[in-house]
């Protein structure tokens, strides 16, 4: 895993504060998700692992990024001809350290005389099914990224029994594991970081999402900060610059 640049944030406190704290430093930085900016509230924890290496641990809360990921990942995943698959995720919930994703994913087939006639198809079945998915996260480079770990359709009643009959469900199991992964490709999510921060050399020891607690979604990075001396003047000298001003959130 490449250099977190999330541990830079911890440079300011790093030059600021004593070799170890007890009570965490707080910061925030911000994600654009949708054209939005959108807070991310971080704690951080800093302890001297040598004389010129600080040990530091990162915690963020997710809150409100967890709040949009229904409306970025809920999509129509099929629309053919032949074949109508709309994705419609209602909630996700930390889960250790994954995201659980539940909803509804309704599929309508259509008789075609004409690949791409759809003004003359006729509708033959529609159904709606539960849909269940485990996403595994981590945070590389800066950005907030997550992967299909399991997904699991469950069509009910007579319409699903016709699905499972006609091999349609592992179809349609096939098209929404696409569209999440497409989806989930298409929008990492990326935190700001002023340009001092980043010339701190940090390495990512672990990392990934976690529960945290009353269903709120955060993340936590473990890593080291390794003292450089042109590094920490380069804060010094930007901290009036990187202090105050107001936070363009929406």
């Amino acid at each position: 895993m490449q250099p977190m640049k999330l541990l830079g944030a911890a440079g300011i406190a790093m030059v600021l504060a004593m070799p170890s704290l007890a009570a965490p430093l707080t910061f925030t930085e911000f994600l654009t998700v949708r054209g939005h900016r959108l807070p991310v509230y971080l704690e951080v924890y800093l302890e001297a692992a040598s004389r010129t290496k600080i040990a530091v641990k990162v915690a963020g809360n997710l809150k409100t990024i967890q709040l949009n990921i229904p409306g970025l990942l809920s999509a129509v995943v099929e629309d053919s001809c032949e074949r109508t698959i709309t994705l419609q995720i209602d909630d996700a919930t930390p889960e250790v350290d994954h995201i659980r994703l539940t909803g509804k994913v309704q599929v309508v087939t259509y008789g075609c005389n004409r690949a791409g006639d759809f003004d003359r198809r006729w509708r033959r079945f529609s159904n709606t099914a539960d849909i269940n998915a485990l996403l595994d996260g981590q945070i590389a480079d800066n950005c907030l990224t997550a992967q299909l770990e399991t997904l699991s359709i469950q069509p009910g009643g007579i319409p699903g029994t016709i699905m499972n009959l006609l091999n349609l469900t592992e179809r349609v199991s096939e098209r929404v594991r696409g569209g999440l992964n497409e989806a989930l490709n298409r929008r990492q999510m990326c935190l700001d970081m002023p340009d001092p921060l980043k010339q701190l050399d940090a390495r990512v020891d672990s990392g990934g999402f976690r529960d945290f607690g009353g269903g709120d979604l955060g993340f936590v990075i473990q890593g080291t900060i390794d003292l450089n001396a042109q590094g920490v003047i380069n804060i010094l000298s930007d901290l009036p610059a990187m202090g105050g001003g107001d936070c363009g959130c929406d």
